[in-house]
């Protein structure tokens, strides 16, 4: 984990060094010269953070793994807040977002501590980072760019939207995105935590993991479909009560989108069976054929109600293949 750990903040340092320079570089004054000198720390705060959870997670500490989103989280926006009211600048902010997942990673250290017991260890360290850029050479080199293109691909309907349609459309389309993703998000992340330990268990013991794909993807099609049932009757009036009237076009976009969102919930905690199953590369090859069919169908139609609708059924599409490449990749050996 040493090593896990070393390497994910060496690179973190490289890439948020590089960034910073390029902003110096740009001109301060454009951004700030407190948020240039912010960047990198922020960069190895998250970083740091994001390796302490995933070893909670491989480990099965869930209870660990909960106190320190928790805790990032509300040290985060606590201090925001106060820093907000104190300073209300952009540069206070973003000083206490640093402070926050400071604090968080502390946290983390303590509660699972990754103490070197000798010299030797340390010593070998070195070695142990080198050992483990080789073995897992396919994640920089296929699940970095894969992981850029699905960050373009995420915020592309909102600026193609906004210049097609409108600053109002695009509101619109973020508030309706924005609700449909929280379950996303929030039950989406935890089921992840779980069936990354446990497929990578099955697969170390047994050279597959259909049986864990099975039972996560039957629990995830079931809340799937309650989320989707529920919305499908009331979302444009859901809408309307709890933002305003103004916002009912949203509850209709959340009708249009709700399939995606839908299959996006099942979808994406089974893809970590991409990593599991040693290919990147395909997962790279489905983010690039996504991209060019999401430009396509926001692009080609010319009313907004038909290209959200064409959208979505776009973007269902690639998730069905996605999720029987993740099926297929499950039964690894299996014939």
């Amino acid at each position: 984990m040493l090593a896990t750990l070393g390497v994910a903040l060496a690179a973190s340092a490289v890439i948020a060094l590089g960034v910073m320079c390029w902003m110096a570089l740009s001109g301060p004054g454009k951004v700030g010269v407190v948020l240039v000198w912010l960047f990198a720390p922020t960069a190895l705060a998250v970083a740091g953070s994001q390796a302490w959870q995933a070893l909670a997670a491989a480990e099965g500490r869930l209870a660990e793994l909960s106190r320190m989103r928790i805790l990032q989280a509300a040290s985060v926006t606590a201090l925001q807040l106060a820093f907000a009211w104190l300073w209300p600048t952009a540069s206070a902010l973003a000083a206490a977002q640093v402070v926050g997942l400071a604090l968080a990673l502390i946290a983390a250290a303590v509660w699972l501590p990754l103490g070197v017991r000798s010299r030797a260890e340390a010593r070998s360290l070195r070695y142990d980072a080198i050992a483990f850029l080789q073995r897992h050479r396919r994640f920089p080199l296929f699940s970095l760019p894969a992981d850029a293109i699905n960050a373009l691909t995420a915020q592309l309907p909102l600026l193609v939207i906004g210049s097609r349609f409108g600053a109002e459309a695009a509101g619109q389309l973020a508030l309706a995105m924005r609700v449909l993703g929280a379950p996303v998000a929030l039950l989406g992340g935890s089921v992840l935590d779980v069936f990354k330990r446990e497929s990578a268990a099955a697969w170390r013991d047994h050279g597959h993991c259909v049986g864990v794909f099975a039972r996560t993807f039957k629990g995830l099609t079931a809340g799937a479909l309650l989320v989707a049932t529920l919305l499908g009757f009331c979302a444009p009036w859901l809408f309307e009560s709890v933002f305003g009237g103004a916002w009912r076009t949203s509850g209709t976009i959340a009708l249009w989108l709700l399939p995606l969102f839908a299959l996006r919930f099942v979808a994406s905690p089974l893809s970590y069976l991409f990593y599991v199953a040693g290919k990147q590369h395909v997962d790279l090859v489905w983010q690039a054929f996504l991209l060019a069919v999401v430009a396509a169908t926001l692009y080609r139609p010319p009313q907004f109600d038909t290209t959200l609708q064409v959208y979505s059924l776009g973007y269902c599409t690639m998730y069905l293949i996605y999720l029987a490449l993740s099926y297929r990749y499950s039964r690894g050996g299996l014939r």
